[in-house]
């Protein structure tokens, strides 16, 4: 029982690991906010928390090309088919001046 609780909350910490980058905002496009860094590097994002959406309005226009520091963590998606893939969830944005 304990090594079980031990292996649960291992897991449950790396589900929650956060992740940062800093990219410029390019727009949101059928449910997907995409940013960028470089013109190799491009980033999207199915999932934003509330909070940041309440903060910043990415669906119009006034945020586009503005460059963000991202707090985003990965959660599993499964497809119609079945098959798991990951899914990136903003969690946090702070504007970078």
């Amino acid at each position: 029982m304990g090594l079980f609780s031990i292996i649960l909350l291992v897991n449950i910490g790396y589900s929650q690991e956060t992740k940062t980058l800093t990219a410029s905002f390019d727009g949101l496009d059928e449910g997907i906010y995409y940013f960028s860094e470089g013109e190799d590097n491009t980033y999207d994002f199915e999932k934003v928390n509330e909070d940041v959406l309440k903060k910043f309005d990415l669906k119009g226009e006034k945020y586009h090309n503005k460059k963000f520091k991202i707090t985003y963590k990965e959660e599993k998606g499964t497809d119609k088919d079945g098959e798991e893939y990951e899914i990136w969830v903003i969690v946090k944005l702070e504007l970078v001046k």
